[in-house]
């Protein structure tokens, strides 16, 4: 995007979703390649030393486990997935609909990432437990981008994990079910600048650990971009702001 807004590059990728009857889910290594790849398109359409950030716009509901190096420990299950109608009820009678709309946002529904976690806890408890991280979109493109396990609070609220009145992470909620809430992203304001790209160092055994290689194979030595999270989320969606600057 340039500074008033108007489009001036495009990169697109396309992401494939596997389903089973009312299960939608996703290979979360296509959320990095295909991320990877219109960025790749797009900043080969301008000049990288203007860019000045780069924001994420993501299905919000959406969310991967993560193990300890950043990789998927399973399929990402999307928003639409209607697998955890169990789960609603269960939520009802073990938390109340009112105190968890109070809470979070939201009445108990399968929509939000908060019942699908019942599920995977209550029929893939092998996967949680290899769960070092259960992130949203935004949190899993931030870490192979920078390093750092950031989110907005506007793309993690749709969780339903999220305490909305102290706008931070519902604790009380998180260690009912047995999680802890290191296992979940740091949360920002909207709009707020999550990192600095790195320089690109010395790729390590486990690149999935280590975020500097992406530079060259993303857009080689474009220097300081930062990354935002977003005021609103949408379906995927990766766009460059130019410097408003003269070059």
């Amino acid at each position: 995007m340039g500074p008033l807004g108007n489009a001036v590059a495009e990169g697109r990728a396309s992401t494939h979703y596997c389903s089973r009857t009312t299960w939608y889910e996703q290979n979360v290594e296509e959320w990095w390649s295909s991320t990877a790849h219109a960025i790749r398109q797009c900043v080969g359409q301008v000049d990288v030393r203007r860019v000045a950030a780069l924001g994420i716009t993501h299905q919000r509901e959406t969310f991967a486990l993560l193990g300890a190096a950043g990789q998927s420990v399973r399929n990402g299950i999307l928003w639409l997935d209607e697998r955890s109608r169990t789960q609603v009820q269960w939520l009802e009678q073990t938390f109340g609909r009112d105190a968890l709309h109070q809470i979070t946002g939201k009445p108990p529904a399968m929509t939000p990432s908060l019942p699908k976690i019942v599920w995977l806890l209550q029929n893939e408890p092998e996967a949680v437990a290899k769960a070092h991280k259960i992130v949203d979109v935004h949190a899993f493109l931030s870490h192979r981008l920078t390093g750092h396990f950031r989110t907005s609070l506007a793309s993690a609220d749709p969780m339903g994990l999220v305490d909305m009145p102290n706008q931070c992470w519902a604790v009380d909620i998180i260690e009912a079910l047995g999680l802890r809430q290191e296992q979940f992203a740091e949360l920002l304001p909207p709009g707020a600048s999550s990192a600095r790209f790195r320089q690109r160092q010395r790729r390590s055994p486990d690149c999935r650990s280590d975020c500097w290689w992406w530079r060259a194979a993303v857009m080689g030595n474009a220097p300081g971009w930062a990354l935002t999270p977003p005021v609103m989320a949408a379906p995927i969606l990766t766009w460059v702001q130019p410097w408003s600057a003269a070059p």
